[in-house]
């Protein structure tokens, strides 16, 4: 069943009537003094919207991004628009990035919110060496990618009883890297007030807590997953 939930979200996520992009459009936020420091390098968060498109993830990085003085990442948002997630599209938009913007490559991340997570999930696997840590909200992935991804920190974040994706996703991927030997962190929440119940990002995405912690973890040295 669990397998079959994956795949149906994968497919629905990918659906599309047109040929998918070589990359897709993307939103960017720079930090503070991107422009004025022209030799400094920085982290990249690769965030991926759910179903309901890019308008329920920008607003997120975007509020943080505006509050904290100390956001030093480079965030970028691509936009599935009709085309869904598709991971050749997600390949070639990543490189689009790191050659257009500068990353610091030992310091790229990897998140997603429900249908992105699981987009996320499948790019991480066609790129196993690519990120330092990855972050999965409210979503899931296959098994089968779990143990190609054992050395990368990888963050499981679910609200109990949530509607859509059931909890049961992140706790069997979960259970997956870790009966792989990997170094994977689960977080069930209760769902936060004001939000619906399967929003597990917004919380996460808000809490300087999400960033220190991809900032632990650098590729190839991972650091703890904790």
């Amino acid at each position: 069943m669990r397998k079959l939930l994956g795949l149906l979200l994968f497919v629905a996520a990918c659906d599309s009537a047109t040929a998918p992009p070589d990359t897709y459009s993307y939103r960017v936020i720079l930090p503070d003094g991107y422009q004025q420091n022209a030799t400094s390098r920085y982290p990249l968060i690769f965030a991926l919207h759910g179903a309901g498109g890019i308008n329920d993830l920008a607003p997120v990085f975007d509020g943080y991004a505006s509050e904290d003085a100390q956001f030093g990442f480079i965030v970028v948002m691509p936009n599935a628009e009709e085309h869904g997630w598709v991971t050749t599209s997600l390949r070639g938009t990543l490189d689009d990035v790191v050659a257009k913007y500068r990353v610091d490559e030992q310091r790229m991340y990897v998140t997603g919110m429900s249908a992105g997570a699981y987009a996320g999930w499948r790019l991480a696997a066609s790129r196993p060496t690519d990120f330092a840590a990855i972050v999965l909200t409210a979503g899931g992935g296959l098994d089968d990618f779990a143990c190609g991804l054992k050395n990368v920190p990888t963050w499981l974040v679910h609200n109990q009883g949530d509607p859509i994706v059931p909890t049961s996703e992140s706790i069997e991927l979960y259970d997956a890297i870790v009966g792989c030997g990997g170094l994977a962190k689960l977080t069930v929440n209760s769902p936060s007030a004001g939000l619906h119940p399967h929003d597990a990002w917004t919380p996460t995405y808000s809490n300087r807590a999400f960033y220190d912690w991809l900032l632990r973890h650098r590729r190839g040295v991972p650091g703890t997953v904790n």
